[in-house]
């Protein structure tokens, strides 16, 4: 087939042969310099086409990649989604790696550097996080180990802090259940946990505790008197996990 004549258009070139039209990429033009043909085959432009939604196939993951750094396993999955080839996916995979814009080490590197400075997640969701990424545990397990446990301490003990300040109404107890099952939630197993001193203040129950009969004797206070009230204090006071001695020590000197 005769090449009839090549226009310029957005993006590329549109490409005149005998009896059709078909766009192609700057890429491929020079790649097969159409440029310099005067003839093309029925198979070579096929080929061609080939090359072409192949290449619209790698500038379509660029703008994937641009978004924020991907591991391997996360751009796969974005292609085959896409109905793109198991074949074409590898091609396109290994010309990212070739020239720079695709490594699960470099990502190892980048998503621990946002955990880290940007987060309080301990190493257990860490791992979870960057195994769901489809990324090979070998590339980052040293790089975790070798992170100190101070630096997991002082992590750990920010947690606490912050806890505190937004749990102001349960019994020390209490806290400390809830505060070790978050703990474990953001990757902080329950044998690191042990590394932290201080987690808990059980002074505070005493005022939490006269706070509660406070609020009680307001709620209940003009319903019932004597025993009767100070049995349903009680019962109130157990319930938001104070411990029984706490409870009739409180209450005994009111």
């Amino acid at each position: 087939m005769k090449i009839e004549k090549i226009v310029k258009v957005k993006n590329g070139y549109e490409v005149y042969v005998t009896g059709k039209m078909f766009f192609v990429y700057e890429d491929v033009l020079l790649k097969y310099e159409l440029l310099l043909r005067k003839k093309v085959s029925e198979s070579l432009v096929e080929e061609i086409l080939r090359e072409n939604r192949f290449y619209e196939m790698y500038l379509k993951g660029l703008k994937f990649l641009r978004l924020k750094m991907r591991s391997v396993y996360e751009v796969q999955e974005y292609f085959r989604k896409e109905g793109y080839g198991s074949r074409d996916i590898q091609r396109v995979i290994e010309r990212y790696e070739n020239e720079g814009y695709l490594s699960d080490e470099a990502y190892v590197d980048s998503f621990l550097h946002d955990a880290l400075s940007l987060s309080l997640k301990g190493p257990l969701k860490i791992k979870r996080e960057l195994n769901d990424k489809g990324v090979c545990a070998l590339l980052y397990e040293d790089k975790l180990e070798g992170i100190s446990n101070s630096i997991w301490i002082e992590r750990m003990e920010k947690i606490v802090e912050k806890r505190r300040k937004t749990d102001r109404r349960s019994s020390e107890k209490m806290f400390k259940e809830k505060l070790k099952a978050y703990l474990y939630q953001e990757g902080y197993s329950y044998e690191m946990q042990g590394l932290i001193e201080n987690a808990c203040d059980e002074d505070r129950d005493q005022e939490l505790i006269k706070q509660e009969i406070e609020k009680g004797k307001r709620s209940l206070g003009y319903k019932y008197s004597g025993s009767v009230l100070k049995s349903k204090l009680r019962m109130r006071l157990y319930r938001k996990g104070f411990s029984l001695s706490e409870i009739d020590e409180a209450l005994n000197e009111e």
